[in-house]
């Protein structure tokens, strides 16, 4: 998420670089950032975790007509008491490897041209179970279209899980309800 902020202009630098007290037209988007990274947190601590399948970045004007969309398959498995065949002590935490590999990703699939605007505002989406739907989440009828989607896909070393599908699973795209705003640098 911070790359995207970053890529899009909507934070100046990262955020470990960021000052002890920020530029005044920068806080309302650090708390936005924040209230993001806490639902996220919660959500992926929460006992429903496992039904999240895609986790989606889109940056616009509103969350029905973003300009940019960063769909982000997902799959969790619990490390050594794992229920997925062929998962299990191999998982952990990924390594800086990896975070670089994701990082250049998102970067290269970037148009830095485009992007770069005041009004801008991110917004973030979960698809999973309407388990999910809380006071912070949201339901939502979004759609995707191809020519405006990058689709971000990385395997994680030493995992061998692979997610799969039935058709009688009904899966929900539901929006995070903080979102995050284009501060004035």
């Amino acid at each position: 998420m911070q790359s995207l902020l970053l890529n899009h202009g909507l934070l100046p630098c990262p955020l470990s670089l960021m000052p002890a007290s920020p530029p005044p037209g920068i806080v309302k988007t650090l708390n936005g950032i924040a209230k993001v990274r806490e639902v996220l947190r919660s959500v992926f601590r929460s006992r429903y975790r496992r039904s999240i399948r895609e986790v989606a970045i889109c940056v616009g004007p509103n969350p029905h007509r973003f300009v940019h969309a960063y769909k982000i398959p997902v799959s969790i498995c619990d490390a050594e008491d794992s229920h997925d065949e062929s998962c299990g002590s191999p998982c952990s935490e990924l390594s800086d490897v990896e975070k670089r590999r994701i990082n250049r990703q998102l970067f290269l699939a970037f148009p830095p041209e485009e992007a770069r605007h005041a009004g801008q505002r991110m917004f973030v989406f979960l698809r999973g179970y309407d388990n999910l739907v809380g006071e912070d989440i949201e339901e939502s009828d979004i759609f995707f279209h191809d020519d405006k989607c990058s689709l971000v896909e990385f395997d994680h070393e030493g995992c061998s899980a692979r997610m799969t599908e039935s058709a009688d699973d009904v899966f929900r795209w539901m929006r995070v309800v903080p979102f995050i705003v284009h501060g004035k640098i």
